[in-house]
């Protein structure tokens, strides 16, 4: 059985917990979003990081505590773009 490239799938890199709780890292999240080229699953990153700054930037803009905004801010969520891979 042999494997090959069908392109590449976006992984979300969520936060597993804020600070002060022991367990601290990232979790990568498998989003099933696939994409033909490396450029479009990049971009669609890049999307992703733009619709959470939006968020970001909307709760700073209304006045948000600091504590509120140190909050959305642990929980901004990163991607990469890993191969993915189908039978033949």
């Amino acid at each position: 059985m042999a494997l090959s490239i069908s392109g590449w799938a976006l992984v979300a890199l969520v936060n597993v917990a804020p600070d002060g709780y022991l367990a601290k890292g990232v979790m990568p999240v498998i989003t099933n979003l696939t994409f033909d080229s490396l450029a479009n699953c990049l971009k669609a990153e890049e999307e992703m990081r733009q619709a959470w700054a939006d968020h970001y930037n909307l709760v700073k803009k209304s006045g948000a505590e600091k504590t509120s905004l140190e909050f959305t801010m642990s929980q901004m969520v990163r991607g990469t773009c890993i191969p993915h891979q189908r039978d033949n």
